[in-house]
C-alpha cells in the first residue's frame, strides 16, 4: 500500500445519529443530498438551504436509486418501490427474491439504467445475491454465493463493473455489457487490502474515473487508481464509515455516511458523531449518479 494520508476537514452535514446510514447520493435536479437509514426504514434527503425531509418506506430500506424523471427507487423488504418526482407511488410495487431471514443491501443504477440491489443473509452465510431490475419490472439475478453484497460502480466507459462483497477483503472487477446488462467473468481483483485496514465497504467513481471506498472499522475513504494502485487514504472522526459520494453544484464535494451498528454503549461515546452524514472539499470533482430508466 502506498497510499498517503490527506488531511481532510470534515463537516457534520445533518447529527443523523443512523445505526447503518448508507449510500448518499447527488440529485442535481433538486440539489439535495439523499441517503437512507437502513434500519429505521426511511430514505433522507437534505437540500442546499439545510432543510431536511424524510420518508419512512418499511422496516429495511438497502438503498435508493434516481428516476430518469425525478422521484426514487427504493429496494425496500422484500419490494421495489417507486416515487415520483412529488414523492406520490405512480407504479405498483416489484415483487424481489428476497426470502426469509434475507434483506437488500446497497444498490446503484448503471449506466444503461438498471437498477441493481444486493441481498443478504442475516444470518452471515454465503447465501446472498446481486440482482437487476430492469426498466420493464423484470428482475435477474446476476452473482450468487455473496456473503454481504455491497458497493457497486462502473468504470467510465461502463465496460467494468467494481463490486465489494464485503466477506472479502478486495474490489472486485467484471465485464459489463451496458447495451444488454449481461455480467461477465470475474477479473482480477482491482485491489486487496490487509484486514488492519478495515473491511471494503460502499464506493463510487470520480471524473478521473478512481475508486473512492469506504473502509468499515478503518476509519478511513481510500481514493485507488483505475489501475489499482492506492492512492490517497482520509481518516474520518468515526470508525465505520459505510459509503461516500460527490456532490454540490460542481460536483467537487463529498459525503460519506457512516453507522453505529454493532458498537457498544462504552465505543459509541467515544464516538458521538457515528451514523451521521458528513462532508468534505477533496480537491477532487466526482461523477453525476446514473439514473433509473424505469
Amino acid at each position: 500500500m502506498t497510499d498517503a494520508v490527506s488531511p481532510v476537514e470534515w463537516h457534520v452535514e445533518v447529527a443523523a445519529g443512523c445505526e447503518l446510514g448508507e449510500h448518499p447520493l447527488w440529485d442535481e435536479t433538486t440539489e439535495s443530498i439523499t441517503w437512507v437509514d437502513v434500519f429505521g426504514g426511511t430514505v433522507r434527503r437534505l437540500d442546499m438551504h439545510g432543510l431536511e425531509s424524510g420518508e419512512r418506506l418499511g422496516e429495511a430500506l438497502g438503498a435508493v436509486g434516481l428516476r430518469r424523471d425525478g422521484g426514487l427507487v427504493a429496494a425496500v423488504d422484500r419490494n421495489f418501490v417507486f416515487r415520483d418526482a412529488r414523492g406520490v407511488s405512480d407504479r405498483d410495487p416489484v415483487a424481489a427474491p428476497v426470502g426469509d431471514g434475507m434483506r437488500f443491501n446497497d444498490a446503484a443504477c448503471d449506466p444503461a439504467g438498471r437498477f441493481l440491489a444486493g441481498i443478504v443473509s442475516q444470518t452471515g452465510d454465503s447465501t446472498g445475491e446481486l440482482i437487476q431490475l430492469h426498466a420493464d419490472g423484470h428482475i435477474d439475478v446476476i452473482l450468487q454465493g455473496l456473503l454481504e453484497s455491497n458497493g457497486l460502480a462502473w468504470s467510465l466507459d461502463g465496460e467494468t463493473l467494481y463490486f465489494v462483497d464485503s466477506g472479502e477483503q478486495s474490489i472486485r472487477q467484471y465485464g459489463y455489457d451496458c447495451d444488454t446488462g449481461k455480467i461477465g467473468p470475474r477479473r482480477a481483483n482491482l485491489i486487496d487490502f490487509p484486514q488492519s485496514q478495515g473491511t471494503p465497504d460502499g464506493l463510487t467513481i470520480d471524473a478521473e474515473g478512481a475508486v473512492w471506498l469506504a473502509m468499515w472499522g478503518g476509519s478511513a475513504i481510500k481514493r485507488i487508481s483505475p489501475g489499482g494502485q492506492a492512492l490517497r487514504q482520509m481518516t474520518l472522526p468515526v470508525s465505520q464509515p459505510t459509503c461516500a459520494s460527490f456532490g454540490s453544484s460542481s460536483l467537487d464535494r463529498l459525503y460519506v455516511t457512516s453507522a453505529w451498528e454493532g458498537m457498544t454503549p462504552e465505543a459509541r461515546a467515544t464516538e458521538p458523531n457515528a451514523g451521521d452524514l458528513f462532508s468534505a472539499n477533496v480537491g477532487v470533482r466526482g461523477t453525476a449518479a446514473y439514473r433509473f430508466r424505469g
